[in-house]
């Protein structure tokens, strides 16, 4: 599948963040709307833990596979989502939409999680 399509989509901190890329890239993925299931994911701004409701409607991985959600957090930044592909993480930063080994997110971030939706 290509995702070049993808690539130039530009970040929001109001209207197009990490969480609506990765339902834009898992829908083209699996033709499936997961807007509800990340509705209730964060509770807010700021907010560095995914809420209890949202994680209910995903099924934690205990290793990641190709293709599924890669949740990352760390003590003093916001979650961040992206989609694990093939041993890469497809997301949106504040840069744009990018490509990033796994081993680059844990640099910043000390705990990912691998989900799949229910």
């Amino acid at each position: 599948m290509n995702f070049d399509k993808f690539l130039d989509k530009k970040y929001n901190s109001k209207n197009y963040n990490c969480l609506h890329f990765v339902k834009d890239v898992y829908k083209e993925l699996f033709e499936i709307d997961i807007e509800n299931v990340f509705r209730g994911l964060f509770d807010g701004p700021g907010c560095r833990k995914p809420s209890v409701v949202g994680l209910e409607q995903l099924s934690r991985l205990e290793r990641p596979i190709s293709p599924c959600i890669a949740l990352f957090q760390a003590n003093r930044r916001s979650p961040h989502v992206g989609i694990w592909l093939g041993g890469r993480i497809l997301h949106l930063s504040t840069n744009g939409a990018e490509w990033t080994p796994l081993e680059s997110f844990m640099l910043d971030f000390n705990k990912v999680r691998f989900y799949n939706v229910k």
